[in-house]
Parts: structure tokens; C-alpha cells; sequence
């Protein structure tokens, strides 16, 4: 694949179905961790009626996840389920980061953070099911499995995910279909 983008991802899209909904042609670059920072949740994501995952800067953890090598219009895809903006107003933005993979490979990568953390908030059952399936899948340690299953949540009081009206999929280079 040319003209490609590594992006990693540590929360529900990790998981094949997920991801999938959102990008057309997602590659698996490698599974790595993130040094120096630590999955976290906070705020309340309406997607999955609980808390949202984000990475925290903490001095000694680790934050196992997916380095997907993306196009430019699956990048674009991505930026627009994060609800990225160029101007810095959306909910996330790039954050630049080195991953190592379990060789010890290094990796440059674009991270989607949270412009505002909130306050620390459990995510739901059902998220945090998806987030450890998706890890299952994606051949991430045992440990941090465990680590994600032990994770304290609390069930969703609505069907979850629930995706927006704008299903990224849909984004072309013309715009979105329900636009034009």
C-alpha cells in the first residue's frame, strides 16, 4: 500500500468489526504498546454509554494497541469517527507518538487523543467486551487482557454501539452521500 498512515488504535476499534465500519481497507502494521501512558475513561461517550477510552501519560505503563496502516481516505474516515478538526475544536486531535511492537520494533504513529479527559467514568460492559474481544483477536499480551477484563464497568442503558447519522464509510473524496 503507498502513501500510507499508521495510526494506533488502543480502544473498540481494535476489533475487526468495528474497524470495519468505519474504514474500507484497514492493514494491521503491528500489534505495540505505547510507553509512558495508560488506558484510561473518562467523560461519557453516547456511542457506548459509559466512559471513554483515552490514553493518559503515566510514567512507567503501558497502553497495548493496533498500528493499522491506513489510506488517506480511510485516515480521513478515522479522523472523522474521532470527531477530529484541523482547527483543534473537535473532540480529539493528532497526537504524534513512537509504539514498539513485541520485537521491539519502533513505529511512527498518529495517536487520537482527547482534547478534554472529563472526569474519570466507568465504561460500559458492553464496550469494554468489544475492546477485550478485539485485543483477543488482535493477538495483544495475555496480561493486558486480563488487565482489560478486570477493568470495572457497568452495563449500557440503551443499545450500544449507537453510530452517528454519518456513517464514515460513506465519506468520498466528493463528500458525504447523504450531502450530495
Amino acid at each position: 500500500m503507498t502513501d500510507t498512515h499508521l495510526v494506533f488504535i488502543f480502544d473498540a476499534l481494535m476489533h475487526p468489526a468495528q474497524i470495519a465500519a468505519c474504514c474500507e481497507a484497514p492493514e494491521i502494521a503491528a500489534v505495540a504498546c505505547l510507553p509512558d501512558h495508560r488506558l484510561g475513561f473518562h467523560g461519557l461517550s453516547m456511542r457506548w454509554d459509559g466512559g471513554n477510552a483515552a490514553i493518559v501519560a503515566e510514567r512507567g505503563a503501558e497502553t497495548w494497541g493496533v498500528v493499522y496502516a491506513l489510506s488517506l481516505l480511510d485516515a480521513q474516515r478515522l479522523d472523522l469517527m474521532y470527531a477530529v478538526r484541523e482547527d483543534g475544536t473537535g473532540l480529539h486531535f493528532h497526537w504524534p507518538g513512537e509504539v514498539r511492537d513485541a520485537r521491539g520494533n519502533r513505529h511512527d504513529v498518529v495517536c487520537h487523543v482527547r482534547n478534554t479527559l472529563g472526569e474519570p467514568c466507568p465504561p460500559s460492559t458492553e464496550h469494554l467486551r468489544v475492546l477485550s474481544e478485539g485485543a483477543r483477536l488482535r493477538g495483544l499480551p495475555s496480561s493486558y487482557i486480563h488487565f482489560l477484563q478486570t477493568v470495572p464497568s457497568q452495563a449500557a442503558r440503551f443499545s450500544v454501539p449507537r453510530f452517528s447519522h454519518l456513517d464514515p464509510r460513506r465519506i468520498t473524496q466528493f463528500g458525504c452521500e447523504s450531502c450530495v
